[in-house]
């Protein structure tokens, strides 16, 4: 079911989509619609689930061990073994869904890569069924791992330690592609989250016609620009994976570069929601409008810095 509210002309339509998204959470108790805050910005604001109810343990073993299987070619025989368990609404709970795409999709992503020459071999039944409920009721079109499953694919280390710093974030599930570049992801959107609720307050300082608001909110993004892109080692890795993520899409958006240019079709609901928003209100056009030399200065820099870190577009 979609999210629906009445906008409003005094509030910028980022901070109404914010705030629809964040009320549907509390009333549905999940984040199935995708991940969007104002705290955490695109990153789930509930901690990924790590085991899935007791009826569905099977593939929470199997996943667990999905290198082991892959690397003994036991994999298919192993999910040949399984139960066609049923992933609809009266078995398992809205809350689970999350947990089981990831699962699924990994457990699928594998057993594609494990299938080798046989590229259009059917998945087994214990895996197709129950992926085909799960991704229509995620209303998700595509039979692969999704970006919000690479997001969802995370866990803290060390409880004692900052919540959620990025050297405190191990994978969940195991990836077909390197570990680390799925960390990498995770790690760009938990170090540009504060660009987010900038990008909405830069747009309330546009509405207000305050310059000086905008130029700190601005400065703001740019700051995490250059967190993310850095000038080497792992900061580089963090600057390559910027283009695979939903807030490549934000910044392309609020910097007039991108919104043409969505895929709705390929975004859950709270991220297209907001992409519009975004697109909104134009601050490229406040900043020419005002003929403020600070202002367009600094809207330049970040659109250099931002042009800078962006290489081809990853698939996962």
């Amino acid at each position: 079911m979609p999210v629906v509210g009445k906008l409003t002309e005094d509030v910028a339509p980022a901070r109404q989509v914010i705030r629809r998204y964040e009320d549907a959470r509390a009333r549905l108790g999940n984040e199935n619609h995708g991940f969007l805050s104002e705290r955490y910005g695109f990153m789930p604001v509930q901690e990924p689930l790590q085991n899935l109810p007791d009826d569905f343990a099977e593939w929470d073993h199997v996943t667990a061990r999905l290198p082991e299987l892959h690397g003994s070619a036991r994999l298919r025989r192993e999910l040949d073994g399984l139960p066609v368990l049923d992933a609809g609404r009266d078995r398992l709970p809205d809350s689970f869904l999350l947990r089981a795409a990831l699962v699924l999709s990994h457990a699928a992503h594998w057993t594609r890569r494990s299938d080798g020459a046989e590229p259009g071999r059917p998945l087994p039944a214990s895996l197709e069924r129950p992926w085909t409920q799960v991704r229509q009721r995620l209303a998700r079109e595509a039979p692969a791992v999704s970006l919000l499953d690479v997001l969802y694919n995370w866990q803290v280390v060390d409880p004692d330690q900052r919540r959620r710093g990025v050297d405190n974030l191990r994978l969940l599930v195991p990836a077909v592609y390197p570990g680390e570049e799925q960390l990498t992801a995770v790690r760009v959107v938990t170090e540009s989250t504060p660009a987010v609720a900038a990008m909405v307050r830069a747009h309330e300082a546009v509405l207000a016609d305050d310059t000086a608001a905008l130029e700190f909110e601005l400065m703001v993004v740019l700051d995490g620009l250059r967190r993310v892109r850095g000038p080497r080692g792992a900061a580089n890795q963090l600057r390559r994976a910027l283009p695979g993520t939903p807030m490549s899409t934000a910044l392309a958006v609020f910097l007039g570069r991108g919104l043409h240019r969505l895929d709705d079709g390929g975004q859950p609901g709270a991220w297209r929601d907001f992409f519009h928003a975004l697109g909104a209100i134009s601050v490229p056009a406040y900043a020419a409008n005002r003929g403020n030399r600070g202002l367009t200065a600094l809207l330049g820099e970040v659109t250099e810095v931002f042009a800078a870190g962006r290489p081809p577009r990853r698939a996962w």
